[in-house]
């Protein structure tokens, strides 16, 4: 029986990492194949994220700031892998996944988070209320991400 699975398994592997599933960027002739294989390894990856085997649900603390709240309730809705995202966090990924165990996230964390896990964020500035002296007088929307997702 142990065999049965280990087989499947390994039979899996040899065909993810195949010969066939690798693209070779050094021997492109044109700006055109370079665009081909980037569209290529876009799909691929996408494949790799929108099949998720282990579903992230950080949990919402009662004393979660809401920016941490905002992103745990991102993760959850996204319904994914974490992990699979890991690569976009770069050498820190385990330093920042821990990150949703705490109940505070910094800016500058949070915009890394959602820029990484492809998440637009924008924060709107107006006016606690009406009576306030030297309103504001409109909302001010400013996008957090800059618009870079990884696409």
């Amino acid at each position: 029986m142990w065999y049965n699975k280990y087989y499947k398994r390994t039979r899996r592997n040899e065909i993810e990492y195949s010969v066939d599933n690798v693209i070779n960027f050094s021997n492109s002739k044109s700006f055109k194949e370079i665009i081909q294989k980037q569209n290529k390894l876009k799909s691929m990856e996408r494949i790799i994220l929108t099949n998720p085997d282990n579903i992230t649900i950080p949990k919402i603390g009662e004393n979660d700031s809401p920016e941490m709240i905002g992103l745990k309730k991102a993760i959850i809705a996204k319904h994914i892998d974490l992990d699979k995202y890991s690569s976009r966090f770069g050498n820190n990924y385990s330093n920042d996944k821990r990150l949703l165990n705490d109940e505070t996230i910094t800016m500058s964390k949070l915009k890394t988070m959602f820029k990484a896990l492809d998440i637009k964020a924008t924060l709107i500035i107006e006016d606690k209320n009406d009576s306030i002296p030297n309103p504001i007088g409109e909302q001010i929307y400013v996008e957090l991400t800059g618009g870079e997702l990884n696409e």
